[in-house]
């Protein structure tokens, strides 16, 4: 191609914040990489976690970091109490879509150097959900703290 236009199918980096696609691009719910492909044209995604409550996703994006081992989650002393989990876990995974792309498609499982949940007072029951929806999601974690919420004391 000559540069002037996106391909018609392929991968499309998000914007920054704040900023339109450039002219041609699809907008952020039409994702060609995350998106099956029928006939040569991508398919349109339904709106994800971050499209429906951006300020929730905005405010995720700051606790995250590159650490040695990958991206570092940090939502620790009392920043992701048991009504925050919901959030936690549609971010987590809206984030890991728009960044990695689906593992079906990629066929590569999400990976998340570091989860720190540490001081939180989580239940256990909360705990568990944080830990069934990795599980199903597939995210491997390489080191997951929960120390200090009410099932770790």
């Amino acid at each position: 191609t000559d540069g002037s236009a996106p391909p018609a199918i392929g991968y499309y980096p998000m914007p920054l914040p704040g900023f339109p696609p450039p002219p041609g691009y699809p907008p952020y719910e039409f994702d060609a990489y995350h998106a099956a492909t029928l006939g040569g044209q991508a398919a349109a995604l339904p709106p994800d976690f971050a499209s429906q409550r951006p300020e929730a996703f905005s405010a995720f994006l700051h606790y995250l970091s590159s650490g040695y081992d990958g991206t570092v989650v940090t939502l620790s002393d009392g920043l992701c109490r048991d009504d925050h989990v919901g959030d936690l876990l549609s971010c987590l995974e809206s984030w890991l879509n728009r960044t990695y792309g689906p593992p079906a498609t990629t066929g590569q499982p999400w990976r998340i150097g570091k989860l720190d949940l540490s001081r939180n007072t989580l239940s256990d029951a909360n705990c568990a959900s944080v830990l069934d929806r990795l599980k199903e999601l597939d995210v491997r974690v390489r080191r997951l703290i929960f120390d200090g919420n009410s099932g770790s004391n």
